[in-house]
């Protein structure tokens, strides 16, 4: 790679993700104003892993404590996902489902028509963060791919889930909306 390829790729990793976490944020907030109960137990978690809802030191050990705020943000991004959709390219002459995909041909999953499938999720329409803690082992596999998955799995994944879990702890600290 060049020092300008290097250079992009740097560049992308740390702004390619802003427009998708903060849509994700907003969806988030739009959800939190919607459900009363989400929002009580999200600073609920905080007072139980923080001890304190007045300025809590933040931790990345802190952070993996955090299985509501996460499950919240998982279900606001599987209603509404703000990455539409995953291009790939066939790599080979592929049958599927009675169709050839011919090597080279774009081929593209459609995230909202995935996440809101009721075969993958019961009840779709509904926004329940608790699905992501009580049947999170039942999710199949590749029915619920925000990031990616594999080879090309998002690089700025983990970043983008500290980001909306530092917002969020901060939002709820901070203001009261109720």
């Amino acid at each position: 790679l060049t020092k300008d390829e290097v250079i992009s790729i740097i560049r992308e990793v740390f702004t390619g993700g802003l427009d998708t976490t903060s849509n994700s944020l907003s969806f988030i907030i739009f959800y939190l104003a919607r459900h009363r109960d989400v929002y009580f137990k999200i600073r609920q978690e905080i007072l139980d892993v923080y001890g304190t809802l007045n300025n809590p030191v933040l931790t990345l050990e802190s952070y993996g404590k955090l299985k509501y705020i996460e499950a919240v943000i998982h279900e606001s991004i599987r209603i509404l996902p703000t990455v539409s959709s995953l291009p790939r390219a066939a790599t080979e002459d592929v049958e599927f489902d009675g169709f050839t995909i011919k090597a080279d041909t774009t081929v593209q999953t459609d995230f909202f028509a995935l996440n809101n499938n009721p075969k993958y999720f019961k009840d779709p329409e509904t926004f329940n963060p608790d699905r992501f803690l009580t049947d999170k082992d039942s999710i199949t596999k590749y029915a619920y791919i925000p990031f990616g998955n594999g080879v090309r799995v998002c690089p700025g994944r983990s970043w983008a889930m500290a980001q909306m879990k530092t917002f969020l702890i901060r939002l709820v600290c901070t203001f009261d909306i109720y």
